[in-house]
């Protein structure tokens, strides 16, 4: 064996041996021997690489390629310097230039691959993909990799069968099972994506990821309280998860543990100050504990950081209308519909505070809006029905409560409503009879009205 050999082969056992250090000045006195050596140079870039000097390492790898442009692992070396450097240009550069000069090697075709998917550059990154199954067709990972290009690029049906494919192949592949079921989460079929999720944590039961979607699955399929175990497993190994303290807060929520839900979204919180969402879930539940001023405080939060979130600023005028804070109330559903004009609620919502202030026009404006959206609001539907009563629009009126009635034939206020109607025209018995119908649906009509089938001096109100 020559001197240089020995040093060569020294300074590999170094590296070997995580002495990187050591094993570059080895390196070092091999290439003094014959300087000329491409090999000396990658491994000497290599170890400045893996002491995370990306700088020396790139004029180490440039070196061995003046030397021999075609050596593929200083061109896949140099491509991950840059890849890491955040120059994914480069990276991708250098590592065409490695499959071409590696005769399409399997890794160097995979790495080139996820550069393209770096960069946005599906249409490469999908031919790519395809190649390299079609020069590996037995290999589930090939397989995987081309379902992920497919799915990027909109072909769902193929990506499941490609993924499949890969399943059977190696049933024990992890990546196929979790992004399988990503697919069919994000696709609404739960029953489908939870088998593959616990297939997945069967497999890596350490990796959190299935963890994490087995939690959320569970909170779509409605069982919140197989979800938080799940949730808590994520917690407990990625204490810094924002998105699993926030729908494990959500789980608890759904569950009405609100206090639990309160400290999960305040972990959130702090970890990720400046997420909306998180904000507005804590102040959504600082609201329903009825702690409105806290409630407010988290809302506008939530709109300083996302100002077109239409739900804060629907939540915002529920407090202010708690607080019977009633023009600021307004101003927030308003600007809620501004946003998303087609919210029926925010329409009631707006509606109510206007009727709430004696703005009866304008209320009556709003509830029809509301119902015109969703005629099946039936509060709406009597509430306008009653204004309009009063208004001595009785026409009117007798429409929105038969509309009522036509989307719930046991809505008692509806038929206490057309009783009032008729008793404008003197149909005593045809509204007493309208009067009996209400009873038989609710009990629970005013007292007076109940004991002496006799209406009540104000109609009942409807929330």
């Amino acid at each position: 064996m020559t001197d240089f050999e020995t040093y060569v082969s020294t300074a590999d056992n170094l590296k070997l041996g995580k002495e990187y250090e050591n094993a570059i000045e080895t390196y070092k006195k091999a290439l003094s021997i014959n300087p000329a050596s491409h090999e000396a140079l990658e491994k000497i870039a290599d170890a400045y690489f893996c002491l995370s000097d990306f700088e020396r390492a790139l004029v180490y790898y440039e070196s061995a390629l003046n030397k021999k442009p075609d050596y593929v692992p200083a061109l896949t070396g140099i491509s991950k310097t840059h890849e890491l450097t955040k120059r994914l240009d480069k990276a991708v550069e250098y590592m065409e230039k490695a499959r071409e000069a590696g005769d399409n090697d399997f890794n160097t075709a995979y790495n080139l691959t996820n550069l393209y998917m770096a960069t946005q550059n599906h249409e490469k990154a999908l031919q790519t993909a395809e190649s390299l199954l079609q020069n590996n067709p037995e290999s589930d990972t090939a397989y995987v990799l081309y379902a992920i290009n497919l799915e990027k690029v909109g072909k769902t049906g193929q990506a499941i069968d490609n993924y499949g494919k890969a399943i059977s192949i190696n049933p024990e592949n992890f990546d196929a099972h979790l992004l399988l079921g990503i697919v069919f989460f994000n696709s609404g079929e739960h029953e489908k994506a939870l088998a593959e999720f616990e297939k997945a944590a069967e497999i890596n039961f350490d990796n959190v990821k299935p963890h994490y979607y087995l939690g959320l699955t569970y909170i779509e399929r409605e069982k919140y309280e197989k979800a938080i175990p799940e949730l808590k497993y994520v917690i407990t190994f990625e204490p810094s998860n924002t998105s699993a303290y926030s729908n494990l807060g959500l789980a608890y929520g759904y569950l009405g543990w609100t206090e639990e839900a309160l400290g999960e979204f305040k972990s959130a919180a702090k970890l990720n100050p400046d997420n909306p969402e998180i904000r507005y879930a804590l102040g959504y539940i600082y609201y329903k504990n009825e702690d409105y001023e806290l409630a407010e405080s988290e809302m506008k939060k939530a709109l300083e950081l996302d100002p077109e979130n239409a739900n804060a600023y629907s939540v915002l005028g529920s407090i202010c209308a708690k607080l019977e804070k009633f023009k600021e109330a307004v101003e927030y559903f308003t600007k809620s519909l501004e946003i998303n004009p087609e919210d029926a609620i925010n329409c009631y919502n707006l509606a109510s505070t206007y009727q709430a202030v004696g703005l009866k026009d304008r209320a009556i404006e709003a509830y029809e809006k509301c119902v015109s959206l969703n005629p099946e609001l039936i509060d709406a539907c009597y509430t306008v029905g009653t204004i309009l009563l009063e208004k001595n629009e009785p026409e009117k009126a007798k429409h929105y409560f038969e509309l009522a009635l036509k989307n719930n034939d046991r809505f008692a206020e509806a038929y206490y409503g057309l009783g009032m109607y008729c008793l404008k025209f003197q149909k005593t018995q045809e509204a007493l009879l309208l009067l009996d119908k209400a009873l038989l649906c609710n009990r629970n009509l005013p007292e007076a009205y109940a004991r002496g089938r006799r209406p009540a001096t104000a109609p009942p109100s409807p929330l």
